[in-house]
Formats: C-alpha cells, sequence, structure tokens
C-alpha cells in the first residue's frame, strides 16, 4: 500500500513539474577557453525541460543528450551534466554563439539564452622590419622599426625596449587589423642609436607569462665627438716628460 502510495505521489510530482515548467538553476554565460582545452557551456534546470536543444550560430548542434552535428569526437553533453555542453579539445572555429533551448520552462523565465564563446589564441613570434633598407644610417636620420605578430585573440600587446630599458609609449603606434598585428615604432637617430639594440615583446592573456620578443640593432655614422675632462693641473720637472689627455 506505501508503495503504491508513493508511486502515486511521484507521479502528481512529475505532473506538477510538467505544469508548471522548468526553471534555470544555472544559465549560460559567455566563457573564454584556450586553443587545445577543454571547456564547458552551462544549462542547468530543475523540473521538467520537456525538449533541450543547443543551437550553434542558428544551427541545431545538440538534441537532448545527443550531438547532432559538429565534431562528435570532441564535443559532449555528459548525461548526467544536466544539458551542459562540453567541447574538448578547443578549436580556433568554435569561437562563435551557443543557444540554449527549453521547450517547458515556467513562463516567467527565458526560454532561449545565447552566450558567446571565445577562443583564446596565442600571438605569433614577432618581426622587426626597417623602413630604410641602406646597410648604415646616418646620424640625424629618422626610421620607423615594425614589429609584427600573427594571429593572437586577444590582440596581442607591444612592448618596446631599448638596451633593456621600455622605451615611451608616446613614440610608438599600434595597428590591429584582422589577422595580424603590427606596432610602429619611429625613431631619430643619434650617435647612441648606433648598434644599440632595439627590442620588441609580445603577449595577450595567453602568454603573458611567456611573451615572445625579438631584437635588432641599427648601424649609425655619427660625427666624432671630443670630450673635455674637467682641468687638472700638471707640473714636471725641468727635463722630465709628461702627458695631456683630451
Amino acid at each position: 500500500m506505501w508503495i503504491s502510495i508513493l508511486r502515486l505521489l511521484l507521479l502528481l510530482l512529475h505532473i506538477l513539474e510538467v505544469v508548471i515548467g522548468a526553471s534555470w538553476e544555472q544559465r549560460p554565460k559567455d566563457v573564454s577557453a584556450a586553443v587545445g582545452s577543454i571547456v564547458t557551456l552551462t544549462c542547468k534546470v530543475t523540473g521538467d525541460p520537456g525538449f533541450v536543444t543547443w543551437n550553434k550560430n542558428g544551427n541545431t548542434l545538440a538534441v537532448g543528450t545527443s550531438i547532432v552535428s559538429g565534431d562528435k569526437s570532441r564535443i559532449t553533453i555528459p548525461v548526467a551534466s544536466k544539458f551542459n555542453l562540453q567541447i574538448s579539445d578547443v578549436q580556433k572555429s568554435d569561437d562563435d554563439d551557443y543557444t540554449c533551448n527549453i521547450e517547458n520552462i515556467q513562463p516567467d523565465s527565458q526560454k532561449a539564452v545565447t552566450v558567446h564563446l571565445t577562443v583564446l589564441v596565442i600571438p605569433g613570434p614577432p618581426s622587426i622590419t626597417i623602413n630604410d633598407t641602406r646597410p648604415q644610417k646616418v646620424e640625424n636620420d629618422v626610421v620607423s622599426l615594425t614589429c609584427s605578430s600573427l594571429g593572437g585573440n586577444p590582440p596581442p600587446e607591444f612592448t618596446w625596449t631599448k638596451n633593456g630599458l621600455v622605451l615611451n609609449s608616446n613614440k610608438v603606434e599600434t595597428k590591429v587589423p584582422k589577422g595580424l598585428s603590427s606596432s610602429q615604432l619611429t625613431v631619430h637617430l643619434d650617435y647612441s642609436d648606433h648598434l644599440a639594440s632595439y627590442s620588441c615583446s609580445v603577449k595577450n592573456s595567453v602568454n603573458q607569462d611567456n611573451p615572445f620578443s625579438t631584437s635588432t640593432q641599427i648601424s649609425v655614422l655619427y660625427h666624432p665627438r671630443i670630450t673635455f675632462k674637467p682641468y687638472k693641473e700638471l707640473s714636471l720637472e725641468l727635463g722630465s716628460a709628461g702627458s695631456l689627455e683630451m
């Protein structure tokens, strides 16, 4: 008898859940993941959700716990996850909008929630080019050094140094077109630039602790300079030798 009553209560509870509809336990939210990592897009509800689907950029990706399109070897919905979408070995092509649709949701709840997966990509190693191709430059010339890096999401940050010292940012112009990022440094050459080490480093959130860098040197022809040292008296005995320094 008690078993029958328990079964009846469970049936009534299920009917009540269907009538009332499911409610959100954890809504999907925007996430970021690096290439090659594993990421989970949450879609948790309590109650009977009825028909649940995941769409990627408007195209059906999953129905219930079954993946119906895309790379089924990387995309799964673990049965115990309450419809969370899991993507392993994240690729750049996974960067897109994803929508979790709940068929049987409470009237005051949002039926579909769209989130964006941002795939983080490490920037490419930098390279430096100089607009003046002459083997030797001349003092007072103005040259432009361009540091370029391919790829990277978010776009990389550039840092210029001269002999290890960070250069003032107002000398730098950074451009971030799609695919290729570059930073241009303008230098008014003087004698201190001869064979100085100009370095450029690039980093974003993926490699912020290990930025990539490269360096170059400029051969500069400059005028000779005479350095006068403080005056120092020199006393000599008659017939002895001495020297004067300049």
